[in-house]
């Protein structure tokens, strides 16, 4: 027997616009200005076998931006 993990992103993926995703390339959603979404769920899809490192990175990114505009 294989024993199988998944590791399931998704559900508020990036767009360009609230046609193609729920949040922008900053985790900023449309149509709510200040909420952020900064996880998993803003990948498309299954990026590897482990995308904690993926999903830090995005994360940095997101926080990147807020603290610049909050500047």
């Amino acid at each position: 027997s294989r024993v199988v993990t998944v590791h399931p992103v998704g559900g508020c993926p990036m767009g360009r616009d609230e046609r193609e995703g729920v949040v922008d390339s900053y985790g900023n959603v449309f149509g709510y200005p200040g909420l952020v979404i900064a996880d998993g769920s803003v990948l498309p899809g299954p990026v590897g076998p482990n995308p904690s490192t993926t999903i830090a990175a995005c994360a940095h990114r997101f926080a990147e931006r807020m603290i610049a505009d909050a500047r």
